[in-house]
């Protein structure tokens, strides 16, 4: 996890998320933003998804640590990994996924997200 250009870059390590490790993944963005929000550049190509709980958690945290969300995929990411963002877009923060990283992270540079 690092900060580059104002814009929060988390890479996954391949292994499947639990709320215990979304949690700890929140406070370790929280520490380095010291709890101003940003957008962020979720690199999910190596992430084979999470469990109900960890959907949970993120839901409930994702508005208050990150102005908008990039994800970046594998075009055979699990369907979950591919389809869920749709909804928090809708409802939440603006979140799309992507399999190129440039047009990510030309989306997280539009001017309506702060930085």
């Amino acid at each position: 996890m690092w900060l580059d250009d104002e814009i929060l870059h988390v890479e996954a390590k391949g292994v499947a998320s639990t709320r215990e490790s979304a949690m700890e993944m929140f406070d370790s963005v929280n520490d380095l933003l010291g709890g101003t929000p940003k957008p962020v550049l979720f690199d999910a190509r190596k992430w084979p998804s999470g469990d109900p709980a960890m959907w949970a958690t993120v839901i409930t945290r994702l508005q208050r640590t990150f102005t908008a969300v990039a994800m970046l995929i594998d075009p055979e990411s699990p369907a979950e990994v591919r389809d869920y963002p749709s909804i928090i877009d809708q409802t939440l923060v603006p979140f799309k996924t992507f399999t190129d990283e440039t047009e990510a992270l030309s989306f997280l540079k539009q001017e309506r997200f702060p930085r």
